[in-house]
């Protein structure tokens, strides 16, 4: 305490305030409480003594000081309860180790009551002496949260604890429980928090099967924000309680409300579950009668929890179990079989439905059931090319194997008949709510069968997932396109590569000398192996000649391209003024999977140099060979194949420090490798060859690297003397740059997981250098790589001026 007195004039005074407070005590303070108007407050060497702590409210008492932190929670112990964050800046206090005291007083003696002689021990309940002779002492850490709960005994020994948390603890946001138990079956208890809590808290529920005369905890395990417990089956008639708490503590036994961070007791009810004798059985329809904007279902319930069922009927959503929050039907009550209809869906959608039954005492739930509806696919047809075609007086059918209506005669079934936009257009459309899956179909000119658009020949196709337009041109239109060849290919910058594609329109169209009329055709690149229709590079093909039913087209590709590097390519066809159709390699519309584009590597000219390294990154490495790509907040950093960006040096080798050339954001590929084009061919002596990643040990060649020929390979990952120092970590038979330089001073030390530490406590996302393992989040994986590498004192390799030497930095 910041006062000192000899014993005797000590003595001396604690005798007069003792008569001075029995003279003017209010009746508050003889109680086993202290005087709540005086509440506790936290001087000490963190506040310069400060007392009441005015300007420190996390130190304060609320009922003493205006905004004060330091609050009493009456339900169960009565106790007194704040937090602080400790911060080097921008927290309540600054790390370090400091003497305090508990204290209790009126603003004009704030010193009267006074409980010390502990050094603190995180997550530990310990005895403070009422009026004790030493300060009490404390040590807290930057980056760290404390919660802190004081026993109020009234004035006299008692016991306190500081749990420390990397976060500030979450809320217990809600607690899910049975509206009924069943007799002899397990409890299923669910609970959801604020937000995603941090490692060091620990959630438990504590429950009572006898009005509290005993109680027993279960922690609760945790996924994301939400949390499931299994209470053991109780039996008939049992009523049980129960709330749910957060600690700092693992395996909490006992002084639940002195080891509790965060509590939920249902605003101090607690939560009741009654175990019922008889088991309601809830069970959900299959789901049938599937529309584009329908369906039916229902449920069965037997039993009824020895309660009445008021109502029943299921409910749906596009989430997982959906409940009376949720689009419902009401369907009578009562135990027994029942039939809902659901209205109101939206087309090439997945929903979930679930039967319920609601009693007095809650509702009750059947199995989940997904269901996807049908897609609504929008057959359109031009007539233009009909010939004789009268629009207004003949009439346009759509037949084909749909379900139900499984290619009917043209003009039996009036709800296939097509309809004109508008009077007189010559544009018919027609929606179809159909199951995923491939149908085939045809237009048709007037009833019967003799009006198809051609005869003989492939019907026309279409492969239903989500909805979708169909726009064709009566007689016809492409049908099938792909990349012919090649399938890759490699050439120097400026040499042609000739790629050919071919393209199908059905019933003679094509195959025929001379090519189709009306055709045009492209062969596009890119740099990235994305979907064609995004790509905005198309050259020109050329008719080439029949293929069996098909037109070949063919255009150099390899002449126009605009540099070195990876490129994709694919095939691109029009008919008329019609939907354009991309072809793969090489059977059929580009895909994806199955077709696929073509991939060319263009290497630069001669007159410059290439430089093909080999490295492996620790923080990235994932084994066999393979790094993991880097990430944002959402995404890939980089598309394609590129993990990550490096710098590349070469050193003159007689004078190390001089840097003759250099290249940044090298593009560092997932299995390793990197080719650095694009060298000045003047370079043709030998260097030491730097790289430097982000937050990893920058890394130097063993030895100058000869550039006497157009390419120079080197491999960093084959043995730790490939690196000048040895300085490589091997991981599975691989040697790997040391990751954890964050600040890129050379070394990994302390200050590294510090910055680490401060984005991580401040739960920090996206492409950002202490992200070690490259994963778009700054948490505790990240400080164990830079931990571990600062413990063996990990730091930089370089030369001096000698090549024979070397230097750390």
């Amino acid at each position: 305490m910041k006062f000192q007195y000899p014993n005797i004039l000590s003595s001396i005074l604690k005798m007069f305030c003792m008569f001075i407070l029995m003279e003017v005590m209010p009746i508050e303070k003889l109680s086993a409480q202290i005087w709540e108007p005086e509440g506790i407050n936290l001087p000490g060497g963190w506040n310069s003594w400060s007392n009441p702590p005015y300007g420190n409210l996390a130190l304060a008492s609320a009922t003493q000081v205006s905004g004060g932190r330091v609050t009493k929670i009456t339900s169960g112990t009565v106790r007194w309860q704040t937090w602080f964050k400790v911060a080097a800046s921008g927290g309540d206090i600054v790390g370090g180790s400091y003497p305090f005291l508990f204290t209790s007083g009126s603003a004009s003696n704030p010193w009267g009551n006074t409980w010390k002689d502990v050094t603190v021990a995180m997550n530990t309940l310990q005895t403070y002496t009422y009026q004790g002779s030493s300060d009490n002492q404390i040590t807290v850490v930057n980056g760290k949260w404390y919660t802190m709960n004081w026993k109020d005994s009234g004035y006299t020994g008692t016991q306190a604890i500081f749990m420390e948390t990397s976060a500030l603890p979450v809320d217990i946001s809600a607690v899910t429980v049975p509206a009924l138990a069943v007799a002899g079956s397990p409890i299923n208890i669910g609970m959801t928090t604020s937000s995603i809590p941090c490692p060091e808290e620990i959630f438990y529920l504590r429950y009572s099967t006898d009005a509290w005369v005993t109680s027993l905890c279960l922690q609760i395990s945790m996924s994301g924000n939400t949390g499931t417990v299994i209470l053991p089956a109780q039996t008939n008639g049992t009523s049980v309680s129960c709330y749910a708490f957060s600690s700092a503590l693992a395996g909490v036994n006992s002084d639940y409300d002195m080891k509790s961070i965060k509590i939920n007791n249902n605003g101090g009810l607690n939560y009741s579950i009654p175990v019922g004798s008889q088991q309601m059985s809830v069970s959900t329809a299959a789901v049938s009668a599937i529309t584009g904007n329908s369906a039916v279902s229902g449920g069965t319930i037997v039993g009824s929890g020895g309660e009445s069922i008021l109502a029943r009927g299921v409910c749906w959503s596009t989430e997982s179990n959906p409940d009376l929050t949720d689009s419902f039907t009401t369907d009578g009550a009562g135990e027994g079989t029942f039939t809902s209809a659901l209205a109101g869906l939206s087309p090439a959608s997945a929903y979930h439905v679930r039967a319920y039954a609601t009693t007095t005492s809650g509702t009750i739930y059947g199995s989940d059931i997904q269901f996807v509806t049908h897609s609504a696919i929008s057959f359109m047809v031009d007539m233009a090319t009909a010939a004789g075609f009268q629009p207004g007086i003949d009439a346009v059918y759509l037949s084909g194997g749909f379900p139900g209506t499984s290619w009917i005669t043209p003009g039996d079934n009036p709800s296939m008949m097509m309809v004109a936009d508008q009077p007189g257009s010559l544009n018919y459309s027609l929606t179809l709510y159909l199951p995923a899956g491939s149908y085939e179909y045809k237009h048709f000119l007037n009833s019967g069968w003799n009006g198809g658009e051609w005869s003989g020949g492939s019907n026309r196709q279409v492969t239903v997932n989500g909805n979708s337009t169909l726009q064709n041109t009566w007689g016809g239109e492409i049908s099938w396109a792909n990349l012919q060849w090649p399938a890759n290919g490699s050439i120097t910058q400026g040499a042609p590569l000739m790629v050919y594609s071919r393209v199908t329109i059905p019933n003679g169209k094509t195959g025929v000398t001379g090519g189709a009329y009306g055709i045009s055709a492209w062969i596009g690149y890119n740099t990235s192996n994305t979907h064609p229709d995004t790509w905005t590079n198309w050259v020109p093909a050329s008719y080439s000649g029949v293929a069996g039913a098909n037109d070949e087209y063919v255009t150099d590709l390899g002449s126009v391209l605009p540099g070195a590097g990876i490129f994709y390519y694919a095939s691109r066809f029009q008919a008329g003024t019609g939907s354009f159709f991309y072809g793969g390699y090489n059977s059929g519309f580009w895909d994806g999977s199955q077709n696929v584009s073509g991939v060319l590597t263009v290497n630069p000219v001669s007159t410059e140099k290439t430089l093909n390294l080999k490295l492996f990154i620790e923080g990235l490495y994932s084994g066999s060979s393979l790094m993991n790509k880097a990430k944002n907040q959402t995404a890939d950093q980089f598309s394609g194949t590129i993990a990550d960006k490096v710098n590349i040096e070469f050193h003159d080798p007689l004078d190390y420090p001089t840097v003759v050339f250099s290249a940044n954001d090298v593009s560092l590929n997932t299995n390793g490798t990197i080719a650095l084009t694009s060298i000045p061919s003047g370079f043709s002596g030998s260097y030491y060859v730097t790289v430097r990643h982000r937050n990893s040990i920058a890394v130097t060649t063993a030895s100058p690297v000869a550039f006497t020929s157009g390419v120079t390979s080197y491999d960093f990952t084959t043995s730790a003397d490939k690196a000048f120092g040895s300085n490589l970590k091997e991981i599975g038979g691989a040697f790997c740059f040391f990751s954890g330089d964050v600040n890129q001073d050379g070394i990994i030390n302390p200050a590294d997981k510090t910055l680490a530490e401060n984005e991580v406590s401040g739960f920090q996302e996206g492409y950002l250098p202490a992200d070690i393992n490259g994963n778009g989040l700054m948490d505790l994986s990240d400080l164990i790589m830079i931990d571990n590498n600062s413990h063996h004192l990990v730091t930089t390799n370089t030369l001096r001026d000698c090549p024979d030497l070397f230097m750390t930095f």
